[in-house]
């Protein structure tokens, strides 16, 4: 990942759904944080990071957004560098606080429904499975 070539990891913060670094610009002595998002790590009934960080990108106003430094997408993931704050270190509980803060109603998940076609041999099998 290109932006981060430019900076030193000085600790690991957490690890939930997101790891968390603490990470320094040698050019500058500026310290940040960048989010690594884990995918498939939301609690079940929760939206996922990435949708609700695009719904937030989408309805905040720029004073919010000058907290998010970045978000950038690799072959490893999708990466957000934030300004080097507590509240920060945990970047759903930020969100959270900041939605309701904005008066922002986040978008509830989405179930998607995939509708699989019915075939002699799947009927014979879910058959068999409510015997």
């Amino acid at each position: 990942m290109v932006f981060l070539e430019e900076f030193e990891a000085v600790e690991l913060i957490g690890e939930g759904e997101e790891r968390t670094y603490r990470v320094r610009k040698p050019q500058s002595d500026r310290t940040l944080l960048v989010h690594q998002i884990l995918e498939d790590r939301a609690l079940p009934g929760q939206k996922d990071l990435p949708s609700l960080l695009l719904q937030f990108a989408g309805q905040a106003p720029g004073e919010s957004l000058r907290q998010l430094v970045e978000i950038a997408e690799s072959d490893d993931g999708l990466f957000v560098l934030t300004e080097d704050t507590p509240d920060l270190q945990d970047l759903r509980s930020w969100l959270q606080s900041e939605f309701t803060r904005l008066g922002i109603v986040p978008t509830p998940p989405q179930k998607i429904e995939v509708e699989v076609p019915s075939t002699p041999e799947r009927e014979e099998a879910m058959a068999a499975e409510s015997v």
